[in-house]
């Protein structure tokens, strides 16, 4: 029977090499491990001082406060899948057809969920600086991220390290704007060498939302944009319906009449009105899915500003001989992970975001 703690063993590394090569938020992760006091718990030291005062001459120096104290974070994400393999399918060895589905599982699934759970973190942090709302061009793109370094500057925030991500979905406007700017030999580096040489991570759009919804397992992905929804019942002649949240176009996820998806219809934004081609039938149900969670333009992080921590437990694979389910090989997989900002670092994030309303 082959060893399955040895293969086990084997796939740590794997599976820690893929996570670095693709996960664009890697380069955030803290140098050293996090200090685990539990099986989802990590302490983090914040401290604190008080500023400077007036010398006295003849009492000497001001007194001041130290402040340090241990907070305890809890990781509230546990997530995990099982894979299984049929024996036949993968009879030459592990390392082919297991090996192969267990690292794209990693790549389409795992990994692009911990990037967009983590920027979904830090964009909905309270208290972080935030543009207005914008649909970005080539026109704009350029002064938005000006913005966005000089309010940072105005906090502070220290010049070394900061990170910036954007929209891979920006990145021709980007070069547009650069070689309008700059002429045809304008690069981003250009631009951004004035920034202290802010390194830039592309985040495909999939993974940049401002709300993310972790789904329970039941569908193909395991999360996606947050949504909300407006429900309407049909008289057999009335077309038109109005939407209370007056969502963006662009924000219009999903249109059913009596369960069945429709593009028969017309949408004003700017009042919230949906038409439809027929009227719905009397008694039917129209329902409209619109995305509450924005599309992120772009977003500037100052790393010593966030903490992420994340646990991988140690895969279990099982062979064929073991698996009493079927006559498979079987790959668990479980993951302990969250992230966090602290709430004294919060203008360590800067977020520019498409509209949704």
């Amino acid at each position: 029977m082959p060893n399955s703690i040895e293969y086990a063993k084997k796939f740590v590394p794997i599976i820690d090499g893929i996570y670095k090569a693709a996960a664009v938020t890697q380069g955030m992760d803290a140098a050293t491990r996090a200090d685990f006091t539990g099986v989802n718990e990590v302490k983090v030291l914040k401290v604190s001082t008080t500023g400077l005062g007036d010398y006295s001459r003849a009492d000497g120096y001001p007194k001041g406060d130290v402040t340090a104290a241990w907070e305890t974070l809890t990781l509230t994400e546990e997530r995990g899948k099982e894979i299984s393999v049929d024996r036949m399918d993968d009879e030459e060895t592990l390392g082919l057809t297991f090996g192969t589905v267990t690292g794209e599982f990693m790549r389409l699934h795992v990994i692009p969920e911990i990037d967009a759970y983590r920027l979904a973190k830090y964009a909905s942090q309270e208290g972080i600086s935030k543009a207005a709302p914008a649909v970005l061009t080539k026109d704009t793109i350029i002064a938005a991220i000006d913005e966005a370094v000089r309010q940072m500057n105005e906090d502070e925030v220290p010049l070394e390290g900061r990170k910036l991500y954007i929209n891979s979905d920006l990145q021709p406007i980007l070069n547009n704007a650069l070689n309008r700017q700059w002429g045809s030999d304008g690069t981003v580096n250009t631009v951004l060498s004035g920034y202290n040489n802010m390194p830039i991570t592309w985040v495909p759009p999939t993974r940049f939302y401002t709300e993310l919804t972790l789904n329970p397992g039941t569908t193909n992905w395991g999360y996606g944009r947050t949504t909300d929804f407006q429900e309407f019942t049909g008289d057999g002649s009335t077309t038109e319906f109005t939407i209370t949240d007056k969502p963006v176009a662009d924000a219009i996820a999903k249109v059913t009449v009596d369960g069945t998806v429709t593009t028969s219809y017309t949408y004003a934004a700017s009042t919230g009105k949906i038409t439809f081609t027929a009227a719905p039938a009397n008694g039917k149900k129209a329902v409209v899915t619109y995305y509450t969670a924005a599309n992120i333009n772009f977003m500037i992080i100052y790393p010593p500003a966030i903490l992420q921590v994340q646990k991988f437990a140690l895969p279990k694979i099982f062979s064929p001989d073991v698996n009493q389910d079927k006559d498979a090989w079987k790959f668990q997989f479980r993951l302990y992970h969250d992230a966090f900002v602290y709430d004294n670092k919060v203008k360590g994030i800067y977020l520019h975001k498409k509209p949704t309303e």
